[in-house]
């Protein structure tokens, strides 16, 4: 379960629900005797002063992607100094999940990079009995490798495994697999084989409301075991299309049965997803830090913030902005340490920042 602190504070970094990159601009309102939006503190020995409507400073929001989740950003900049704040999508397999805004004094975590992989893909993983000789892996659409590879980076992936048997076939498997977030609702396909039939039967994590069976993209059951004739010959692809109960969430896992041996087949990659997130906390809600200053980049994923903050003092309605959305007016207390990309030096970084809100 998320915790209602980490769903307040993603409006704090003004969430676009919207698709796309939309960004809205926000200054202070002419003739205002006090700045509306404005970032002050340092960085290492360096001040860090911008004023939205001084010295042609903006307030920007967008929503952005990292490894196929939403990154909600907001970002405050003049041209040649900017500060950007974005906070991670979490619950990224409930669709239409919506924030609140009620929280005050939140504190979130710095997310951060990890020198362990969340998940190594290997062919014994996914074919039994050694009938596999070799595997070629595709991430996101991409060659990725061969034998064995690693992901290391938090994110939800398309993930293709071509793989060539005993016998010299090579045949193909797609799945999407989530690491490095927590999973509301799982499931994975248990496969048994005879000469002649198909057995599966659905282990989940959750309740499912519905399940649906399709063999070549055929609908052929709806329960949570299946039991079906299977003509050899031909390959086929299996795929369970679950929706949960508690969450609403859509899942499918998809394996692969070798039509020309029924001991051989390609399970769906359940076992990477499993393994990958118990170690770690889960980056759901969690922020990152991009400093542009002097023609330097700034990154707080590279540093060590264990103990770094990021601190909600406040959360109040603001005027509606050009486009109509509402908006509110936050204020935000960091403290985090960040690393010059080129240099890898690593310097601290603190400041107070007043942001602007759209709420679509």
């Amino acid at each position: 379960m998320k915790l209602t602190t980490y769903i307040s504070f993603l409006l704090l970094l003004s969430i676009v629900v919207l698709s796309g990159c939309k960004k809205e601009e926000f200054v202070d309102p002419p003739g205002s005797e006090l700045p509306i939006f404005e970032l002050h503190g340092t960085l290492g020995n360096e001040a860090l002063d911008l004023v939205a409507g001084d010295n042609d400073a903006l307030m920007l929001t967008s929503t952005k992607q990292t490894n196929g989740v939403r990154v909600f950003t907001g970002e405050l900049t003049d041209g040649s100094t900017s500060i950007e704040l974005g906070l991670f999508d979490g619950n990224i397999d409930i669709p239409n999940s919506v924030p609140e805004v009620d929280i005050q004094n939140a504190v979130l975590q710095l997310a951060r990079r990890y020198h362990d992989p969340l998940a190594v893909l290997t062919i014994n993983d996914i074919v039994p009995n050694g009938n596999g000789t070799h595997v070629d892996w595709y991430i996101n659409g991409s060659f990725a490798g061969s034998g064995q590879v690693s992901i290391y980076e938090p994110g939800k992936y398309d993930v293709c495994a071509h793989v060539t048997f005993l016998t010299g076939q090579t045949e193909q498997l797609c799945d999407e697999i989530i690491l490095g977030y927590e999973r509301n609702s799982n499931c994975n396909i248990l496969l048994d084989l005879s000469q002649n039939y198909l057995e599966a039967q659905l282990n989940t994590n959750g309740e499912p409301v519905n399940v649906e069976w399709f063999l070549n993209d055929t609908l052929i059951g709806s329960a949570n075991t299946l039991s079906h004739p299977l003509t050899y010959g031909i390959g086929h692809k299996l795929t369970a299309r679950v929706t949960f109960t508690n969450t609403g969430v859509v899942r499918e896992k998809s394996c692969f049965i070798d039509g020309t041996d029924p001991t051989q087949w390609i399970s769906d990659f359940s076992a990477f997803e499993y393994g990958s997130t118990p170690s770690i906390t889960p980056q759901d809600y969690q922020v990152r830090l991009i400093i542009e200053k002097n023609g330097k980049t700034y990154r707080s994923m590279e540093a060590e913030n264990q103990g770094s903050t990021i601190t909600l003092l406040s959360l109040e309605p603001y005027e509606n902005n050009a486009s109509g959305n509402k908006t509110y007016k936050a204020v935000v207390q960091v403290e985090a340490v960040v690393m010059e990309m080129s240099s890898e030096k690593k310097l601290p970084v603190n400041f107070t920042a007043t942001l602007g809100i759209e709420v679509p």
